[in-house]
């Protein structure tokens, strides 16, 4: 019996034959559009937070009646492109069963993205900038040691470019270089 799967977004996606993160509707545990917002030069899709409740969750037989629609009309419904292999296997939720993609959504997104803001100088005027501290925290960084089964050693925050996604699964106590 298959009880979760595990994918990066766009592979999650294409197996749940749902749009990209990326689109129209592209949360796979919910019907929410999402919103263009500009980011640098370009722009991105974006779910921020809205309060109140929460627009209509994904079910597994909402995702299956939503594929069978989505064929007939031949255009997404509610970001369900077709009916899903994966809504075929008994006893496995194609929406409960496929969680969040940790290394990309947290450590490379969000982590990287607060890294940034917390040691960049180009935010050296806001209450959160913390650079003037990265000796403090590269300091305790270097300490770090991780288990010998993980052959990248710890780097400092100078170092940030460097980072790789495949081994910030570990956290980022240990933030590895190239």
């Amino acid at each position: 019996m298959c009880l979760v799967g595990t994918a990066d977004l766009p592979g999650k996606s294409a197996v749940q034959s749902f749009t990209q993160f990326n689109g129209k509707n592209g949360c796979s545990f919910c019907e929410e559009e999402g919103e263009v917002v500009p980011v640098g030069k370009g722009h991105s899709r974006a779910y921020p937070y809205k309060p109140g409740p929460p627009k209509q969750p994904h079910t597994k037989d909402s995702v299956f009646q939503q594929g069978l629609l989505s064929q007939q009309q031949g255009t997404p419904v509610c970001g369900v492109k077709m009916v899903s292999q994966l809504c075929l296997i008994d006893g496995f939720d194609i929406v409960q069963g496929m969680p969040l993609d940790y290394m990309h959504g947290v450590l490379l997104g969000v982590v990287k993205m607060l890294c940034s803001m917390w040691f960049d100088s180009k935010y050296k005027k806001e209450p959160f900038y913390i650079g003037d501290k990265v000796s403090i925290v590269d300091e305790r960084l270097l300490r770090c040691h991780p288990p010998d089964f993980i052959s990248r050693l710890p780097c400092g925050l100078q170092d940030r470019k460097y980072w790789k996604g495949a081994v910030y699964f570990y956290g980022v106590l240990f933030n590895i270089n190239k």
